[in-house]
């Protein structure tokens, strides 16, 4: 019954991955991601249903646009198949029913703001507050050990503690982070937007000290800190929820 579960999880989180895909590429450029349909990037033919089926379109297309043969970027199909990974993730940690509903709609918000602001270097308002909306009807649903009360002091405590860095250090992070690690702390709770700010801090660094030595990064070249708090989000969730 598991990999009957399994299998439907997959193909949920392919679809899923699809449409996340058009969040990534459409959010950041101010465009609505219910219109106008999707379509070819360079000839601007409409897809239809066959053209949009997760992963089985683009292997069966090799990869290239059916109208115009303009090749396919490859980061839609590593979305849908990085949800899909993520969901089963989900589905071997969480707890029940709720648990898994709730994880997953937390991992789709970090794939999509990971995406962003490792492409754009922006963390967009949009998405953080669908993200803690989302997070307050989980809690408000009981779908989580975060209850309503200290899924908002979560929130309080991730910003306040990054807006008090940002004020200190000034600079180094930004109000984007902020934003990001509050909504991380309405899913996880207070004490979780601060493990997820130590746990992303010291991936962070070890990864930026690593960019330097091989000369790929320079070391006043920014980098995107909202995919290390992702990271270190999904870790934290990864073990508080058992």
């Amino acid at each position: 019954m598991d990999l009957i579960h399994m299998g439907l999880l997959v193909i949920i989180g392919l679809v899923f991955g699809s449409f996340l895909g058009v969040v990534v590429d459409r959010v950041p450029r101010g465009v609505s991601i219910i219109r106008p349909a999707s379509s070819c990037s360079r000839c601007g033919h409409r897809l239809g249903p066959l053209d949009l089926v997760p992963v089985l379109s683009y292997l069966a297309q090799r990869g290239r646009c059916r109208y115009c043969e303009t090749r396919i970027p490859p980061r839609d199909l590593a979305i849908e198949g990085v949800t899909a990974l993520v969901f089963l993730g989900v589905f071997a940690l969480a707890p029940d029913w709720q648990g898994l509903v709730s994880g997953c709609l937390f991992g789709a918000f970090l794939i999509v703001m990971f995406l962003i602001d490792l492409e754009h270097m922006r963390l967009p308002n949009s998405v953080n507050g669908l993200g803690f909306i989302a997070a307050l009807l989980v809690a408000a649903l009981g779908w989580s050990d975060v209850g309503v009360i200290e899924s908002i002091a979560g929130a309080a405590v991730g910003s306040g503690v990054v807006l008090l860095i940002v004020w200190l250090s000034k600079g180094g992070m930004g109000v984007g982070d902020a934003k990001f690690l509050g909504v991380i702390g309405a899913f996880l709770g207070p004490l979780g937007s601060i493990y997820t700010l130590f746990v992303a801090s010291f991936v962070g660094a070890g990864i930026g000290l690593a960019l330097i030595r091989l000369g790929k990064h320079g070391r006043r070249t920014p980098i995107p800190f909202g995919p290390f708090l992702a990271l270190g989000a999904a870790m934290v969730w990864a073990v508080l929820v058992r």
